[in-house]
């Protein structure tokens, strides 16, 4: 069932390391603080945002992501109708060695919200993620997602059909995207 709602939350300086799901999960919160956590070695995400509105995330690092899909670095994903995904910065972390993305936003389930969808992510460094950037399902909603100063490496060789930052499902009803100094550094096959 629903979670009861969580207000003025901060979570920081500390290591979560090696759960059997996510690392750190978000639902039903608002005015939630993440800062200064190192979130390591976890089985599904490193940190899952499912409804949120007011929430920081910064100063952070979310890294060796590796079990059951997506294992993502940073998954923000609504699962079920009228979750909110609004007031959501992420800014000065680290996504790394994640075997999914570095960043999944997939917004699906906000569309019967009437609060919309407000991201912004900034000065972050992905590297070695088997995708860095993954956003879909980006209809009927509305609102901006903005990302700007990214630099993605990808150190090994992903396999081609992933590329750095692949966008899916995204309608001329769905949210304002911005991309603004998108640095990509990607291998070389040999």
């Amino acid at each position: 069932g629903p979670c009861s709602p969580t207000s003025g939350i901060v979570i920081s300086d500390i290591r979560v390391e090696s759960s059997g799901g996510d690392g750190i999960y978000v639902q039903n919160a608002s005015n939630v603080s993440v800062l200064r956590v190192d979130s390591n070695d976890h089985y599904r995400q490193g940190l899952s945002v499912i409804d949120a509105s007011g929430m920081r995330i910064a100063n952070s690092s979310f890294r060796n992501t590796n079990g059951t899909s997506p294992s993502c670095g940073i998954d923000l994903e609504p699962s079920d109708p009228g979750q909110r995904m609004a007031g959501v910065a992420i800014s000065n972390c680290l996504l790394a060695n994640n075997t999914g993305c570095g960043l999944a936003i997939s917004l699906g389930f906000v569309i019967s919200s009437n609060v919309p969808v407000s991201v912004a992510v900034s000065n972050i460094t992905m590297t070695n993620n088997t995708q860095g950037i993954a956003a879909g399902n980006l209809v009927d909603v509305n609102g901006s997602i903005a990302i700007a100063d990214v630099l993605i490496n990808q150190d090994s060789c992903p396999q081609p059909e992933r590329p750095a930052i692949q966008l899916t499902n995204k309608g001329m009803d769905g949210p304002t995207l911005l991309f603004d100094r998108i640095q990509l550094n990607r291998c070389t096959r040999a």
